[in-house]
Formats: C-alpha cells, sequence, structure tokens
C-alpha cells in the first residue's frame, strides 16, 4: 500500500494534464465500463462533466479530501451532499 496521494479522473487525462500533478501522485482513470472504477482510492477528483457527483459517489469515495474541477464551476457537484463541508 503506497502513502502517495491518488488523483483520480473520470476519464483518461491528457498526457500534459498527467504531467502537472506531483511526481509522487498516482494518476488514476476509470480501467473499465464502471464509470467510477477506482473513485473509492481517490484522495483527490478532477471532476469533468460526465458524472453528477451526489451522496451515491460521495460514497464510494471515503478517501476524498480534494475536488479539483478541471472546467469552470459546480454545476455537476450537489455540495449539498458532499461531506467535506459538513
Amino acid at each position: 500500500m503506497s502513502d502517495s496521494p491518488t488523483i483520480w479522473f473520470d476519464r483518461r487525462p491528457a498526457p500534459e494534464l498527467a504531467e502537472l500533478a506531483p511526481a509522487e501522485a498516482n494518476i488514476e482513470w476509470p480501467q473499465s465500463d464502471d464509470p467510477l472504477d477506482g473513485i473509492d482510492r481517490a484522495d483527490g477528483v478532477i471532476p469533468g462533466a460526465s458524472i453528477i457527483y451526489d451522496q451515491t459517489v460521495f460514497a464510494l469515495a471515503s478517501k476524498l479530501r480534494v475536488l479539483g474541477p478541471a472546467g469552470v464551476g459546480f454545476d455537476n457537484i450537489v455540495l449539498d451532499e458532499q461531506p467535506m463541508l459538513e
């Protein structure tokens, strides 16, 4: 088990984007047909617009500490349902 942070993307990031992550970070994205595959290991998530981040998603991401949207706004993040604001 690694102590390095895991940054999870909802799809494979462009190489130039992944290169911006700290060298010690593990970069992950879904490796199966399940769009949330691997989110359970995420310390941070770079959410795109393809997933609605609600209590169902947050329950799967128990290690999650950081949400860093790749775009502008939080339209697909249900802020009332994410545990980091509690």
